[in-house]
């Protein structure tokens, strides 16, 4: 600026300087508190993220893992990983996630579609071992723009282990009720029941079947159920087929 510009200009109003610098502070405290209320948000969600009790992994717009939680950790990678072994790397190119079939339902997700399978088998997972899981996949966007995405997984081996057991036990008993059911139905069909009116001489007592044939007592009785006769002499029988007898001999004894 030349002598004649800043002679131009004239002098500075002091109260113009203490205005500015006023304002300045105070814009200076706004950012203190926002960043404040943003440092404590953070905190908060830092504490959140550690404290999930399921599985979760963040990944950036590349789809490059950027963080995993310390539930991951312990049930995905089976205490056997760290951070560094997530970080950086194509979450669907994880062994993990490719063995699981998924990988292209994690890619889905990047390009804004979002999915939840349950009960999804896992046969190695990244510390070794298996398990079943509740996976969902969400994008993370600013808009309308996917700059991520966030994976959730819930581990659901002991229920689903519990369900397949109850399900061997439900039919076994089947099985043993099917069994007790046509044992007893066997047991059934071999009971014969007399039900009805039977056609019986007055004389000899015969008893005429169906088909019209007559047949003695103990025949019919016989051939239609279990019942097996023993004979003897009732003692009117006796007395009258054997009059002379010797009165001591015992006149019931069966043939």
């Amino acid at each position: 600026m030349s002598v004649a510009s800043a002679t131009t200009a004239g002098p500075v109003d002091p109260k113009d300087t203490t205005d500015a610098v006023t304002e300045l502070e105070r814009e200076v405290v706004r950012l203190r508190s926002e960043n404040e209320v943003i440092r404590c948000r953070a905190d908060r969600y830092q504490a959140l993220f550690e404290a999930l009790p399921v599985s979760v992994q963040v990944v950036d717009r590349d789809g490059l893992i950027v963080e995993v939680n310390p539930f991951h950790l312990a049930k995905m990678g089976n205490g056997r990983t760290s951070p560094t072994d997530y970080r950086g790397q194509p979450i669907v190119g994880r062994p993990s996630i490719v063995a699981s079939g998924l990988a292209n339902r994690y890619a889905a997700t990047l390009a804004g579609h979002p999915f939840q399978v349950n009960e999804a088998w896992f046969p190695a997972l990244s510390g070794g071992g298996n398990g079943y899981f509740n996976v969902r996949g969400v994008p993370l966007k600013e808009g309308e723009v996917v700059v991520g995405a966030i994976f959730i997984s819930e581990d659901v081996t002991e229920p689903r282990k519990a369900k397949d057991e109850l399900v061997v036990h439900k039919e076994t008993l089947e099985q043993l009720v099917e069994a007790r059911t046509a044992s007893l139905r066997e047991a059934l069909e071999n009971v014969k029941t007399l039900r009805g009116l039977v056609p019986i001489c007055a004389s000899c007592k015969k008893i005429r079947d169906p088909k019209g044939y007559w047949s003695q007592l103990e025949a019919y009785l016989s051939s239609h159920s279990d019942l097996e006769f023993t004979h003897g002499f009732c003692p009117e029988c006796v007395d009258r087929l054997y009059p002379k007898r010797d009165p001591g001999e015992e006149s019931g004894n069966e043939e």
